[in-house]
């Protein structure tokens, strides 16, 4: 279960259906660190369909884990098909990405990585 805030409501609770805006600069969507999510913003570019998004840059918003010894990471995964075809399955590309940093200095951060891989 996950909890959403919205600019006009304090906080929304999962397991409930709601109708609300489609902006996602909107909510704020709390997630769990580890994790990378890629997003695109579809009204920015002013496209309307996944085949028109494919031309635009995805933006990689990443949510560390920091151990004791303040290394930190986080990984994710970006699945995206050509927009047209109904049988993805065998007409898809996959990107994993993996970061990592140590945050020795929270100002400045060092050995910044960040690794793409297609898998698929």
């Amino acid at each position: 279960m996950f909890n959403v805030s919205t600019f006009t409501s304090s906080c929304i609770k999962g397991g409930q259906s709601y109708t609300l805006p489609t902006n996602v600069y909107q909510y704020d969507v709390h997630l769990r660190e580890g994790y990378i999510v890629p997003l695109q913003n579809a009204t920015r570019h002013k496209v309307n369909t996944t085949k028109d998004l494919q031309s635009n840059p995805v933006d990689l918003h990443i949510h560390p884990t920091c151990m004791d010894n303040k290394e930190c990471g986080a990984n994710g995964t970006l699945l995206n098909d050509d927009g047209e075809v109904l049988n993805y399955m065998d007409a898809q590309n996959r990107y994993s990405f993996n970061f990592t940093m140590k945050a020795d200095t929270p100002a400045a951060p060092t050995a910044i990585m960040m690794s793409v891989t297609q898998t698929m």
